[in-house]
């Protein structure tokens, strides 16, 4: 297992619960600067932001999964 492994998962896991749990912060970094007017994003970005954590979060696990199982051969 790479030394870097534990610091990926870290990032990919705490990725996935920061779109879940706080998908306004995601969109005022990365999407904010593209409007002019806008002040929130939609409910439409929230939720989509939320799902995609979601699967962020399962990827981050299933990671664990592979590392672990790669860890015990």
């Amino acid at each position: 297992m790479s030394e870097s492994s534990p610091l990926l998962l870290l990032l990919v896991l705490g990725s996935g619960l920061l779109h879940v749990l706080k998908p306004e912060w995601v969109w005022e970094l990365t999407q904010q600067w593209k409007t002019q007017n806008a002040r929130q994003p939609s409910p439409e970005y929230l939720s989509a932001t939320r799902v995609r954590g979601w699967m962020i979060l399962i990827l981050g696990l299933l990671l664990i999964g592979v590392l672990i199982s790669i860890s015990l051969k």
